[in-house]
């Protein structure tokens, strides 16, 4: 019983450090490669945003004044579309011919919808800093960052095959999105959208399982790169904004 215990511990750790499969090592050193790239590609990509948008001084209601940008609702929507065709673009892209291997149109797909989501999050950035903020972005940050890597480490360090939660978080991902909609276009509650946020951030660590786990199962084997940098970018994305809402603590209207 003892040997058995320590071979399943061994074989934990080698799955661990090695990640995957020796076949599939190429490929999913390549997928991570890419999405620290495109992390860092989005983060300049809203900098940059933020040093471009123009800014408006508002008074709050303590009597204070604040500098917020001012972007056009329109030009939020535009990002948002170009963010979605282009990741659409990166998904339908023709596969490599050899393990690791990217095809230039997914290139442009990924890069594409990576420079329009840093873009979009850039207003919501800047209003956060402009309100003396700053804090809880940098939060919500790195409690996304410490939270991807454990989850990561779970699916590598168990070999768990998270894929039966596919169906569960697909109806439950498009109810969200149904909820979230709502509130943004009739409700405007900002305690319904914080609980949305909680609730948000459960389901797209969730996403992080299934993402991270298909990387081995099924993005592997049929060699798509840019599909699967394109799942764990948007995950990391999503529970990253759903923590900045949960940060803000505004539970009551």
């Amino acid at each position: 019983m003892y040997a058995q215990t320590q071979a399943r511990r061994m074989t934990a750790v080698e799955a661990l450090a090695r990640g995957i499969p020796a076949e599939l090592t190429t490929f999913v050193q390549k997928i991570y490669g890419l999405l620290a790239f495109s992390l860092v590609l989005g983060a300049a990509a809203c900098w940059a945003m933020l040093q471009l948008m123009p800014t408006v001084a508002v008074r709050l209601r303590g009597g204070s004044s604040a500098t917020i940008p001012s972007f056009p609702q329109w030009a939020l929507w535009l990002l948002w579309g170009g963010t979605f065709a282009f990741s659409m673009v990166g998904n339908m892209a023709r596969n490599g011919a050899r393990q690791g291997e990217v095809s230039v149109t997914g290139l442009v797909g990924l890069i594409g919808m990576v420079l329009c989501s840093g873009a979009m999050l850039a207003p919501t950035i800047g209003i956060y800093v402009g309100l003396g903020m700053a804090g809880t972005v940098a939060a919500a940050a790195v409690v996304t960052a410490v939270t991807f890597t454990a989850l990561t480490a779970v699916v590598f360090l168990t070999g768990k095959n998270f894929g039966f939660m596919g169906k569960l978080l697909l109806v439950a991902g498009i109810a969200f999105f149904v909820a979230w909609m709502v509130n943004a276009f009739f409700v405007h509650s900002a305690g319904f959208q914080w609980w949305l946020a909680a609730i948000g951030a459960i389901l797209f660590c969730g996403y992080i399982l299934f993402d991270t786990s298909s990387v081995v199962h099924y993005f592997g084997p049929g060699n798509l790169v840019v599909p699967a940098v394109i799942s764990l970018y948007l995950d990391i994305f999503n529970l990253f904004i759903m923590l900045l809402v949960l940060f803000t603590g505004r539970r009551d209207d």
